[in-house]
């Protein structure tokens, strides 16, 4: 298996801050001193200390979800899913979810971090029966938005697959279709 999912920062994250300015300064309800960092994410802004992780997000970080959420995107239509089961049939490989063929099907809380649901991946053939009331069914997506950033994962006939990219704004537009005789 890959790498799995990277412990997410705060560079490059809006709401991180360092103060520059020679002249100390109140804002957001704090005083500032030339060199401090600090999480602007809250209505009172927080300075980060020397314990805190210099190269992870903290755990006080306003942004954090606990419990995670949890989003499953399946095929909108019968059509679809027939459609994109013959083309990895034709080709041979597996082919990547596109967000246009998806709707989501499921919406909820996880028990796991996405770290912490690909590392039950390695141990288990399907760690989702451990979080959903029922196993995913082949080429759905599944979504664990620690709140800091959203991790996708692919079920595939081989297991889960990590996504790099999957446009849920798309997916979350389509609506189920139902099925025609």
């Amino acid at each position: 298996m890959s790498e799995g999912p990277r412990k997410p920062n705060c560079y490059g994250c809006p709401d991180d801050f360092w103060y520059t300015h020679p002249v100390p300064m109140r804002k957001q309800g704090v005083m500032m001193h030339l060199g401090e960092r600090f999480c602007l994410g809250s209505k009172k802004a927080r300075r980060f200390k020397r314990n805190d992780p210099q190269n992870s997000v903290p755990g006080w970080c306003p942004r954090r979800k606990d419990p995670c959420e949890l989003r499953v995107y399946g095929f909108k239509s019968s059509y679809e899913e027939l459609l994109h089961f013959r083309l990895c049939q034709n080709l041979g490989e597996t082919l990547s979810p596109s967000e246009f063929r998806y709707a989501l099907i499921y919406e909820g809380r996880a028990k796991l971090s996405p770290r912490e649901f690909w590392a039950c991946c390695e141990t288990t053939s399907d760690p989702t029966k451990e979080i959903l009331e029922s196993p995913m069914e082949i080429y759905q997506v599944l979504e664990i938005d620690d709140g800091l950033k959203p991790v996708f994962f692919y079920k595939t006939e081989q297991g889960f697959k990590m996504l790099y990219s999957f446009n849920t704004e798309i997916a979350r537009k389509n609506k189920l279709e139902e099925d025609r005789d």
